[in-house]
C-alpha cells in the first residue's frame, strides 16, 4: 500500500491487474464477476474476485406438432446442447437462416441457440405440422413435414382445409327454377367437424337447403328424390334433385250414345171402290120398237129380282 508520495502506508492504495479474455469451458457461457473488481484498491483486507461462467441451457426447438383432427399447434422440445437436428420439407419448401430447402432436401445443423421451425409451404397442400422422430448418433431429432391434399373447398380452389375433411353438396332442379328464377346446379363444400369444432372425418356439417322452387309451364307437384336434412355426415359427395312432374293431358271422354226410338209408321191402306164404266152405245128406239125395249127392260128387271131371291135363299141356308 503506498501513499501519494510512494511510501508504504497502511492507509494507502494499490493498483491491481484485472484479468480479461476469459473463455468458457465447453457447455458454459455468459461469464461474469461476482463482485466487479476495481483498480486501485484500498485497505489491507484480503479480497477475492470470482469470474463465473454459467452452464448453458439445452436449446429449444419450437415446432408444430401434428394433430390429425385439428389445425397444428405449437409444441416446444428440448435438444441437448451441441446436438444436431435434421429437417425434411418432404416435398415442400422450407427456409431457415436465409437458406432454402425443398423437395427431398435435408437440412442438418447443430443447435447452438433456441430455434423455431418455420412452417414450410407447398402448392395444393395444407401443412399439418412436423413429425418428430429420434435420430441416431449426433442427430438428436429428425423433423419431417406432414402434408394433406387441399385442391378444393372454395369452389374448385384450395381453401386451407384438407380435402379429406370436406364434403361436396349439390342441388339440382328439374322442370323448374330456384327462388331466384335460375335453374343452374347449386354446389358447395362443407367441413366435417367433431363436437369440439375440430376437423374430423367422422364429424358432421350443417347445410342450407334451397326453398321457393317454381315449376315450369306445364309442370306441377315438385318434390325431392331424396329428402335432404340440415345435418349431414360422411365424406361421400351427395346430390339432391328437386323434380316437377308433367301435368297429365285430359283426353276427351266419349259421350254416351242416345238411341232415339225409330218412329213407327203405320200404313193405312184405304180400300177404294173402283167403278168401271162401260160405254154402252145409245140405243135408238123406233116407234115400233118401244114395246120391244119395254119388254126387254121388264125382262132384265125380272131377272135381277129373281137373282135376288135366289141369293137370299142361299144365305138363308
Amino acid at each position: 500500500m503506498l501513499d501519494k508520495e510512494g511510501k508504504w502506508n497502511v492507509n494507502g492504495t494499490a493498483r491491481i491487474n484485472i484479468p480479461t479474455g476469459m473463455t468458457a469451458n465447453y457447455g458454459y457461457e455468459n461469464g461474469k464477476w461476482d463482485v466487479e473488481p476495481k483498480s486501485p484498491v484500498k485497505e489491507t483486507n484480503a479480497e477475492t474476485y470470482t469470474y463465473t461462467f454459467t452452464k448453458k441451457t439445452d436449446p429449444k426447438v419450437d415446432y408444430k406438432e401434428p394433430n390429425e383432427n385439428d389445425k397444428p399447434t405449437h409444441a416446444t422440445q428440448l435438444v441437448d446442447y451441441g446436438k444436431e437436428i435434421q429437417v425434411k420439407p418432404n416435398g415442400g419448401v422450407w427456409v431457415h437462416d436465409n437458406k432454402t430447402y425443398s423437395g427431398d432436401d435435408v437440412a442438418t445443423f447443430v443447435l447452438e441457440k433456441n430455434i423455431k421451425l418455420e412452417d414450410p409451404t407447398r402448392t395444393n397442400y395444407v401443412f399439418m405440422g412436423w413429425d418428430k422422430q429420434k435420430g441416431k448418433d449426433d442427430v438428436a431429432y429428425i423433423f419431417t413435414a406432414i402434408w394433406e391434399v387441399d385442391k378444393i373447398g372454395d369452389g374448385e380452389k384450395p381453401d386451407g382445409i384438407p380435402d379429406k375433411y370436406q364434403k361436396k353438396i349439390t342441388f339440382k332442379v328439374v322442370n323448374g327454377t330456384w327462388e331466384d328464377k335460375t335453374s343452374n346446379d347449386i354446389s358447395y363444400y362443407v367441413t366435417l367437424l367433431d363436437k369440439e369444432g375440430k376437423w374430423n372425418v367422422d364429424g358432421t356439417a350443417r347445410i342450407n337447403i334451397p326453398t321457393g322452387m317454381t315449376a315450369n309451364y306445364g309442370y306441377e307437384n315438385g318434390k325431392w328424390d331424396v329428402e335432404p336434412t340440415e345435418i349431414v355426415s360422411g365424406i361421400e359427395d351427395v346430390v339432391y334433385v328437386y323434380l316437377f312432374d308433367k301435368i297429365s293431358e285430359t283426353e276427351p271422354q266419349p259421350q254416351p250414345t242416345t238411341v232415339q226410338p225409330t218412329p213407327t209408321v203405320k200404313t193405312v191402306v184405304q180400300e177404294k171402290t173402283v167403278y168401271k164404266t162401260q160405254y154402252v152405245e145409245p140405243i135408238t128406239l123406233k116407234t115400233g120398237d118401244n114395246l120391244t125395249f119395254l119388254g126387254v127392260l121388264v125382262g132384265l128387271c125380272a131377272a135381277g129380282f129373281a137373282g135376288t131371291i135366289i141369293f137370299g135363299k142361299k144365305r138363308s141356308k
